[in-house]
């Protein structure tokens, strides 16, 4: 497509629906209880692009200065796939699958919260460095599901006319993928297993 001398492309990001308190803590039992089932499916939900998107309110990398970003469950198979976003159980020594982490990269203070592949604790841990943090958040940040938007001034100022010319409306190209809510995801991999 050729663009005119008055138009732009603008690509805005597609968030995950807001949740209640109430949903937010219902996710992460799901997520918890289908802890193995999403692993078992990793290849399914990382090729599905409305499942790749779809998160849960804990699910997040938060860097100040940086922003807040939701992680979608494709991001974090894709993270722990590529032993990112990996931690060291507290109680039983195995794996921990990092869900959240924060922090700030000037301080190097960080704190992840994850999941143990064994013991299946939910629980709170640091780490040494600020590395992971930041190279989840590029990958977040480089997978981001965004709408595809043509924008064309038509209205214009100018000191000699003031504001000329009419508004034009923006025209949507690519209107992004439609994350399903994390209890869709869980209901579509269930219906997989059983089938």
């Amino acid at each position: 497509m050729k663009l005119k001398k008055n138009q732009t492309i603008v690509y805005q990001d597609i968030e995950a629906l807001k949740a209640t308190e109430e949903e937010s803590s219902s996710d992460l039992n799901l997520f918890v209880e289908n802890f193995d089932l999403i692993l078992r499916h990793a290849d399914h939900i990382k090729n599905t692009p409305s499942l790749f998107f779809s998160s849960f309110k804990c699910a997040f990398i938060s860097v100040a200065f940086l922003g807040h970003h939701q992680a979608g469950i494709g991001h974090l198979l894709t993270l722990w796939e590529n032993e990112i976003l990996l931690g060291t159980c507290k109680l039983c020594k195995n794996t921990l699958f990092i869900f959240s982490a924060g922090g700030s990269p000037l301080s190097g203070r960080n704190s992840c919260q994850g999941i143990c592949v064994a013991c299946r604790k939910v629980q709170k841990t640091k780490w040494l460095s600020f590395k992971p943090i930041m190279l989840a958040l590029t990958f977040l940040k480089s997978k981001k599901n965004k709408r595809k938007i043509l924008r064309t001034r038509g209205q214009y100022f100018t000191w000699e006319h003031g504001l000329t010319g009419k508004p034009v409306p923006d025209k949507l190209l690519d209107k992004g993928v439609q994350p399903a809510t994390f209890e869709e995801l869980i209901k579509e991999i269930q219906k997989r297993e059983c089938d």
